[in-house]
């Protein structure tokens, strides 16, 4: 279960998802950091058609047009001067002369219930551990919607899957009844962070907040998302502090201790994330070493948000590739594929990738 620790502060609210006492994710939102615009709805124009590069321009309103791809499943390919509904789907990096990613696959999700308007049928992970649950729930759907169940959909009962369902169906009526607008604009803006909050909270989870305007909003939002929710303990004061502080501030520095010595270098470019397993002193092997620096090199992708191409150099001699290869997969998340070790010593990963690293927004 995961403690969710949401700090109001004069700079705005930042939220750290911890478990067992270790920050597994940051989150913020307010006026010191970057407007993030993932999964915001538009209706956009098409300005260009690249047949060549298989992608289209579509002007969404932001300063720079968005990037789509020309044809997508089950959809028609899109023509110049074509109006056209689309989402973000990933974010522009900083500095970075190319728009946003965009998709006409609208997807709504609530929790572990996706709404998929363009693709019709309801459908539920297979790693789902209580069937009749998935099997009730479909006799709920109505025909024509489109509904995925996440496998994590039976740690809810019913009840709560179908509060989900109707706030969906809600959302995208919403979005459609917008449609006769004259685009470039925004029909449903990206979710706040209360939004992503609630979207990812689970039965059993607990949430801290130091601001009881703040703590009231998630209240409301875990009534209307799932009919009830973990209630929200208050508390005075600044919430980041000790190790939370800490690992908010290393989130923009390059030289990372490994615990029982050593340490990893990060540095992003435009092509790569590039990650170095120094010795620093350290008293251990290189396997060792290796194996030990996983561990935070793991953590580091995820509480950053690294991804794209990511090439660890492991240090000294590799005598148990497959080891340290296993040791990896067992730590990536379900966004990251480990590739493999190359002649040399360079370990290949890969993780998809949803914007710019925390790391990039925070400089």
């Amino acid at each position: 279960m995961y403690e969710y620790i949401l700090d109001h502060s004069s700079a705005g609210l930042r939220l750290a998802k911890c478990r067992q006492g270790r920050v597994e994710a940051f989150d913020f939102e307010g006026d010191s950091f970057p407007l993030q615009l993932r999964h915001g709805i538009y209706l956009g124009r098409v300005v260009d058609v690249l047949k060549a590069g298989h992608m289209a321009f579509v002007d969404i309103g932001l300063d720079q047009a968005g990037i789509l791809p020309l044809k997508e499943k089950k959809l028609p390919p899109v023509a110049r001067g074509e109006t056209i509904l689309c989402q973000i789907t990933r974010e522009h990096d900083q500095g970075d002369d190319k728009g946003v990613h965009l998709s006409r696959n609208v997807t709504l999700s609530l929790g572990p219930v996706m709404y998929t308007p363009f693709t019709i049928g309801c459908n539920a992970s297979k790693r789902m551990q209580d069937p009749e649950l998935a099997i009730a729930f479909k006799e709920h759907v109505q025909e024509g919607e489109g509904v995925i169940l996440r496998q994590w959909a039976d740690r809810f009962d019913l009840e709560a899957l179908l509060h989900s369902l109707e706030k969906l169906r809600q959302q995208w009526q919403a979005v459609e009844a917008t449609q006769e607008q004259k685009p470039p604009t925004c029909l449903m803006k990206a979710p706040s962070l209360l939004d992503r909050l609630v979207n990812q909270i689970e039965p059993g989870d607990s949430i801290i907040c130091n601001h009881n305007p703040t703590a009231q909003a998630i209240e409301t939002l875990l009534v209307e998302s799932y009919g009830g929710g973990p209630e929200v303990a208050l508390e005075k004061g600044s919430l980041f502090h000790d190790d939370i502080l800490d690992q908010w501030e290393s989130l923009t520095q390059t030289h990372i201790a490994v615990p029982e010595g050593g340490e990893i270098i990060i540095e992003e470019t435009a092509a790569l994330v590039s990650i170095d397993i120094n010795n620093s002193g350290a008293h251990a092997t290189g396997h060792d070493l290796n194996r030990r620096a996983l561990k935070e090199i793991f953590w580091q992708i995820q509480l950053r948000n690294l991804a794209g191409i990511i090439v660890v150099d492991l240090a000294g001699n590799i005598k148990h590739p497959k080891q340290l290869i296993q040791s990896a997969r067992s730590l990536a998340d379900s966004d990251t594929h480990v590739h493999g070790i190359t002649d040399l010593g360079l370990l290949e990963i890969s993780r998809r990738k949803s914007g710019p690293s925390l790391t990039k927004i925070l400089q």
